[in-house]
């Protein structure tokens, strides 16, 4: 299942709610243990240092990777935030 201390998981989690408009900060408590602000917090920064490390094989990406890339970097703004 997931693990609260690994950001990956978080990452994993929030790429499977994204289609469906994220989860629910109940969602959230229930998976991780944690509140939905530290959730988003360290979604944020996962993604962003994902993106990173990613950037620097762009040239080599296959396109499943790039497809990773584009579903990662909706997850950088501001996640979390329903209409």
């Amino acid at each position: 299942m997931w693990d609260s201390k690994i950001d990956i998981d978080i990452l994993d989690f929030a790429i499977l709610w994204q289609p469906i408009g994220g989860p629910t900060p109940e969602g959230v408590a229930a998976a991780f243990a944690i509140d939905v602000d530290e959730y988003y917090e360290r979604l944020r920064t996962t993604a962003r240092s994902e993106i990173a490390r990613l950037d620097q094989y762009v040239t080599f990406l296959p396109v499943e990777c790039i497809y990773g890339m584009s579903v990662i970097a909706g997850l950088t703004e501001n996640p979390g935030e329903r209409e």
